[in-house]
Formats: C-alpha cells, structure tokens, sequence
C-alpha cells in the first residue's frame, strides 16, 4: 500500500460506514425495537443507495487492494449489500403484491 492510496482507503470506508449505518439504524429502530412511529430521515439513501454502493466498495476493495484485511471487508460490504439489495426487492414486490 503507497502513501498516495491512504486517502482513497479514507474515503471508501467512510463511504462504507454512512451506508451501512443507513440500514443499521433502520434495523435497530424500526426492526428490533418495534418503533414504527418514528422518524425516517434516511429512508431515500437506505432504500435506493446503500445497498448498490456498498456492493461496489466490495468490489473495489477485493479488486483493488490485496491485504488480508480490505479483502476481508470487501468480501463483508459485498454480502451486506447483496443481502440488503435482496431483502429491498423483496420487500417490493411483497408491497406489489
């Protein structure tokens, strides 16, 4: 890893956290505490961006950096968000339905 990758690894998981925290938040208010009265301000980035961002963060990471631990949270984001992505279509065509 060079000095001039340091900042793009910055960016990629802070890209990574906002995201995942988008669907954790989600998860802890509205799953776990059975809250659904409350506030929703994320619901735009949890729905339409996180899942597809986080998906090519794993990708980046795994085809990009070769240590041990980016591959292993390139490989952790890619899961997450293809489970996120599925469990969003899911969800849409049960709503459909």
């Amino acid at each position: 890893m060079t000095r001039t990758s340091v900042p793009l690894l910055v960016a990629i998981y802070a890209l990574a956290t906002f995201f995942a925290f988008a669907i954790l938040r989600y998860l802890v208010i509205f799953v776990w505490t059975q809250n659904p009265s409350g506030e929703d301000i994320l619901v735009t980035t949890r729905v339409f961006f996180s899942a597809p961002v986080l998906i090519l963060i794993g990708v980046l990471l795994l085809r990009k950096f070769k240590n041990l631990i980016h591959r292993l949270f390139g490989t952790l984001f890619l899961i997450v968000g293809t489970i996120w992505a599925v469990e969003i279509l899911k969800t849409f065509f049960e709503e459909a339905a």
